[in-house]
């Protein structure tokens, strides 16, 4: 029987517009130019900090109500599954340079969830921390291990029947007679009546009419220390880095931001620097191997928002260009997604992500 959907794009994204379209009667297939989520969401961090000022203003809505949707969604993986996902609700310490307080409390003000902290707090928190300047705590940003919880979503996706097709990259789109799609690879072809290009990074790469969906590759590198015995409490940003404990003792250090085109090689000297910056503020990070290094390509917009929406072509749908934001957005987006198919009310600042504002 052929599927009502192919979803373009097996990342966290894909994976989890799959479960929530499945879960609502469409028969759904993905297809991936490669392995499923060993791309952006492989090598994202996982953090899910919905409250951050680096986020577009226009993007804390969606990000504060994926926050909200997290918890619920992990207890459903993880019980569905059996596997763990990393998640964890300790909170964010953000660093805030000491010129720039004033700037912060302002922007920050009225938001949940954000207590500034003394010295003594900060000690008390996070004893490993030396930072002269302000901390606040951000109780509502947590964080993923975003390797096993796109895992733990092709297994879900297993369980559920959805088919998975790895190694099938889309070489091109064409719109059939009556409103359906002719979805093709270099060896495949699959009819259907509706595409979501959710293929990240790659999102622009699809041979299909102009408008091109706008979509380019902003390179990311970040490395990996073994911590143990000791291990933070939170994850902590400061302006150029921040630290994702993991479990067994493990902590992430990312990340640059690189304009490379597609190159994921990996400069060990741009790594070092970016280790050196975080252990100014953790010292303890002089004694921790480094056990992996890698890069990877997160999918910008020239506006830094993503876009969610119909292409202007019927049936074909763009869930694209999340950036950094990709897995904190991902429960969000699928239910969006998902409500859009159906022709069902979605929030007003969805409207601000259609990806008619480039055509």
């Amino acid at each position: 029987m052929r599927p009502d959907v192919i979803i373009v794009g097996a990342g966290l994204i894909g994976l989890t517009m799959a479960r929530e379209l499945q879960a609502r009667g469409m028969r759904v297939e993905v297809w991936d130019q490669s392995q499923a989520g060993h791309e952006s969401s492989w090598a994202a961090a996982g953090m899910l900090a919905g409250t951050m000022l680096s986020l577009n203003r226009r993007l804390r809505p969606a990000a504060q109500a994926s926050l909200t949707l997290y918890p619920e969604f992990i207890a459903q993986l993880e019980t569905e599954t059996g596997q763990k996902t990393g998640y964890r609700a300790s909170g964010t310490l953000l660093l805030a340079p000491s010129d720039e307080e004033n700037t912060f409390r302002r922007d920050f003000s009225g938001l949940d969830g954000v207590d500034w902290l003394s010295p003594s707090d900060v000690e008390a928190l996070e004893p490993e921390l030396q930072y002269s300047g302000t901390v606040a705590l951000l109780s509502r940003d947590h964080s993923v291990n975003s390797r096993q919880l796109v895992t733990a979503c092709r297994t879900s996706a297993a369980l559920r029947g959805i088919p998975i097709h790895e190694g099938r990259q889309v070489t091109r789109l064409h719109a059939l007679p009556g409103g359906t799609w002719s979805v093709e690879s270099e060896k495949h072809r699959q009819v259907v009546a509706h595409v979501i290009n959710a293929a990240g990074a790659w999102a622009g790469q699809i041979d299909l009419p102009q408008p091109a969906c706008p979509v380019r590759p902003v390179k990311g590198q970040a490395l990996q220390v073994e911590a143990a015995p000791w291990q933070l409490r939170h994850v902590i940003i400061a302006q150029d880095f921040y630290l994702v404990p993991r479990a067994a003792g493990s902590i992430l250090v990312g990340a640059t931001q690189e304009e490379a085109g597609f190159d994921k090689s990996v400069c060990p000297e741009q790594l070092s620097q970016l280790q050196a910056r975080a252990r100014a503020c953790v010292p303890i990070l002089k004694n921790a191997p480094v056990v992996e290094m890698w890069a990877g390509l997160r999918p910008a917009t020239p506006d830094g928002l993503p876009l969610l929406g119909a292409s202007g072509y019927p049936g074909y749908w763009l869930a694209a260009g999340h950036f950094r934001e990709g897995i904190l957005l991902a429960p969000w987006t699928a239910h969006t997604m998902a409500n859009l198919l159906a022709d069902l009310p979605v929030p007003a600042e969805v409207a601000a992500f259609s990806p008619a504002r480039f055509q």
